[in-house]
């Protein structure tokens, strides 16, 4: 039962909410591009045909960067891995940001995200591990995750909700752009000294 979870240690607790929140800050922006993206991209003066190859190029991305981290993850801390993945996602959410009618920006942007979404399914499991150790394991992941469902949750309804109150797309994508900067700096506060 979730009120039988053990509690990080007091030494760790710092270091598991920031941690919690770099997961549900990526959470929040994954769930964002997956109700928004073709007409974020259309806004950005994309067709809808690019965007929704755009869109269709996150898989392929995601399988490729699995393989490149299966080669090189053994040579590298779990936490090296994931400051790769958070600069991705933040890079991806930049690149975004600028891309104002520009395919090939559009492009990168998809094989950013997509290869930062590939390596983050991995990270949320052995970066835990690595900064907490595997002693009641279930009950750590289940409570780093559940920041992440609540932002996951509430934020297509909240970001369409900005964007209805008059939000400019440039101050929508500029604000996605820094959830992904916070999320990088959540995450380096969390592998502090690590």
């Amino acid at each position: 039962r979730a009120a039988d979870a053990p509690a990080p240690p007091p030494r760790s607790r710092r270091r598991f909410a920031a941690l919690a929140a770099a997961f549900a800050l990526v959470s929040f922006a994954f769930s964002v591009l997956s109700a928004h993206l073709i007409d974020l991209l259309g806004d950005a003066g994309i067709s809808s045909s690019d965007a929704i190859l755009i869109g269709a190029a996150f898989g392929p991305m995601q399988v490729a960067a699995r393989v490149v981290e299966y080669i090189f993850a053994p040579h590298l801390r779990a936490v090296t891995v994931g400051r790769i993945a958070f600069g991705l996602m933040a890079a991806a959410l930049l690149t975004l940001s600028m891309v104002d009618g520009q395919r090939w920006l559009a492009f990168s942007f998809a094989l950013l995200y997509g290869a930062s979404n590939g390596i983050l399914t991995i990270v949320r499991g052995t970066v835990p591990a690595e900064l907490f150790g595997r002693e009641a394991y279930g009950a750590l992941l289940g409570e780093l995750a559940r920041p992440s469902f609540v932002a996951k949750s509430v934020a297509p309804l909240l970001f369409a909700l900005l964007l209805s109150l008059g939000v400019s797309h440039d101050g929508a994508m500029l604000g996605l752009a820094a959830v992904g900067a916070l999320a990088l700096i959540t995450y380096e506060l969390a592998r502090y000294r690590a």
